[in-house]
This record gives structure tokens, C-alpha cells and sequence, in this order.
């Protein structure tokens, strides 16, 4: 199991991330704020676009990570939309 990693321990959003985000989004990530919760190694960010926008970000740190990560996609898809981020 990969080591739980507290967000203020986390070093600053990989460059990959960042990048993704951005291609995503369709505009700038331009500033980030590490929550104080998690349960995982896994990047997490609160993330301010360049048009004002916030986003929750999350990034796998492991191939572990990255399977519960897509597990969480997939369950949160097949979540009705009144329980569902």
C-alpha cells in the first residue's frame, strides 16, 4: 500500500500535472492551495484558473494511486447527478 502522504508535506504540483490540467481546463492554472484532507499519497490541490475558476485536482503519485483513482472516476460516473462533485 502506498505511504499516506499529508498535503502539507506534499512537495509543489508536478510540471505533467499542471500541464494536464491546463489542456483540460482550456485556461491557466495560476495559483494552488493544498487541502488539509486525504486519505492517499496522492497530489491534491485546490486550483485557481486564470478566469477566477476553482478546481479540485487530483494526481496519481504511484501506480497504485492511479488504480484507485480511476476506480473513484468510475464510481463517481455511475453516481446519480445530485450525489456526484
Amino acid at each position: 500500500m502506498a505511504d499516506y502522504v499529508p498535503s502539507s508535506a506534499q512537495p509543489e504540483p508536478p510540471a505533467d500535472l499542471r500541464e494536464r490540467v491546463e489542456g483540460a481546463m482550456g485556461r491557466a492554472w495560476t495559483r494552488q492551495v493544498r487541502p488539509d484532507t486525504g486519505l492517499s499519497a496522492a497530489h491534491r490541490f485546490l486550483v485557481t484558473l486564470a478566469d477566477g475558476q476553482h478546481v479540485f485536482v487530483k494526481g496519481a503519485t504511484t501506480p497504485e494511486t492511479a488504480a484507485w483513482l480511476r476506480n473513484e472516476r468510475t464510481a463517481l460516473s455511475a453516481a446519480p447527478p445530485e450525489l456526484a462533485p
